[in-house]
């Protein structure tokens, strides 16, 4: 129903009917009402659409959220699970060099000690000591 139809409707007369100028008048206040909540009506109807096409755009952006978060996690969890076995391997490595470690100084009798002049003080004796088993014709 359209406002003009409202406007335009007739009724037939009666003997005792209704006075017909309260009716047309009633009739255009009803016309005027009824198109102005039409207008009303199309406006929201407008309205509503703009916000569900954002919506419809913020779900596509949570999709896209989501997707990077899991992503994140993902990879997260990837390079946790690297560093962790690249942290046993470097423990079972240094555990192995350490026992390895222990038993080739235990089987030394004996153990160099440099003190404190370190090499410096070390070399001019080892070369004595060299050249005196030279002389004796061990070397």
């Amino acid at each position: 129903m359209e406002a003009k139809d409202i406007k335009e409707k007739k009724f037939a007369k009666g003997l005792n009917g209704y006075k017909m100028e309260e009716v047309d008048d009633f009739l255009e206040e009803m016309s005027a009402e009824f198109s102005n909540l039409k207008k009303l009506s199309e406006e929201q109807e407008k309205k509503m659409e703009v916000l569900a096409d954002k919506i419809r755009e913020y779900r596509k952006d949570e999709d896209a959220i989501k997707e990077a978060l899991l992503g994140a996690q993902k990879q997260s969890s990837s390079v946790l699970a690297t560093a962790k076995e690249k942290s046993d391997k470097m423990m079972s490595d240094a555990k192995e060099k350490s026992e390895k470690n222990k038993k080739n100084a235990a089987k030394k009798k004996y153990h160099h000690h440099l003190g404190p002049g370190g090499y410096a003080t070390a070399m001019p004796k080892w070369d004595a000591k060299g050249n005196e088993l030279l002389y004796k014709g061990i070397i």
